[in-house]
């Protein structure tokens, strides 16, 4: 039960906000790639005289100067709320945690508006952007967490040479905008070698079905565990075979319409 005069905040409250924060970046980054290809102006300006890479650089820093500049406003927002009707004694709040606060939420929404822009770019329909985009990002995720869990149960003393405090937030800040970018030289790479001949697939790039395969092959199994009469082996088997079931069913589509569009 909240307390008089102490600070109250529910979990579960706290998590559906970071979740939507999160999320956020995300949708923002698959939308403004998706608009533009339903739309058909990927088409209009891959005809034009603009190239591949000016176009795409252009959407990039337009989509992601906006965001940061709305999570910049958002933040200070809220700090002058705590600041203006929280007394002073119980903020507890530096101008240093501030300035970490900043920096982690911009590396972050880096990171997760770059992956967006990557799925938006590759995947040719909005059902393969948001399904297999949203749904395989959630698998890698619970994936990881999963793993991290594994090992902090069993592998403790590994943990133990991790960084702590400052040296974790240092850790986790260069992590998140080193891979923010190297997906963007990543994905701009790839924007520039798609091919709209290819609308009818799920991917622009149909070289890309083989790491994605790899990539559910990896997750989908590990994620799942002992789902199936909690029998590890057994889970793991079924989860395989559904997974390759699935990719043979891909690699089919797409001969399928090859032959359709030869003909």
């Amino acid at each position: 039960m909240p307390q008089r005069d102490k600070l109250y905040s529910s979990l579960v409250v706290g998590q559906i906000i970071t979740i939507i924060h999160y999320a956020i970046p995300l949708l923002l980054g698959l939308a403004m790639a998706g608009m533009d290809q339903a739309s058909s102006f990927n088409v209009a300006m891959f005809k034009s005289r603009f190239k591949r890479r000016q176009f795409f650089a252009a959407r990039y820093w337009y989509g992601l100067t906006c965001l940061l500049g709305t999570t910049t406003l958002g933040i200070g927002i809220l700090l002058l709320g705590i600041f203006a009707g929280v007394p002073t004694e119980y903020v507890g709040i530096s101008g240093l945690n501030i300035l970490g606060l900043l920096m982690m939420n911009l590396a972050i929404d880096s990171f997760l508006f770059t992956v967006g822009i990557g799925v938006g770019s590759i995947f040719s329909t909005l059902f393969g952007m948001f399904v297999f985009g949203l749904f395989g990002g959630w698998l890698g995720a619970s994936a990881i967490q999963r793993f991290m869990v594994y090992n902090a149960m069993n592998h403790r003393s590994y943990w133990s040479l991790l960084p702590r405090g400052d040296q974790l937030f240092l850790l986790l800040f260069i992590l998140a905008l080193t891979i923010s970018v190297a997906g963007y030289w990543l994905t701009r790479w790839l924007f520039d070698r798609i091919s709209l001949e290819n609308e009818g697939d799920i991917l622009l790039l149909p070289k890309l079905r083989w790491v994605i395969f790899v990539y559910t092959l990896i997750v989908v199994p590990y994620n799942f565990g002992d789902w199936l009469l909690q029998n590890e082996l057994l889970s793991y088997s079924v989860s395989i075979i559904g997974v390759l079931a699935l990719g043979l069913w891909w690699l089919h589509r797409e001969r399928v319409q090859e032959r359709l569009m030869v003909r």
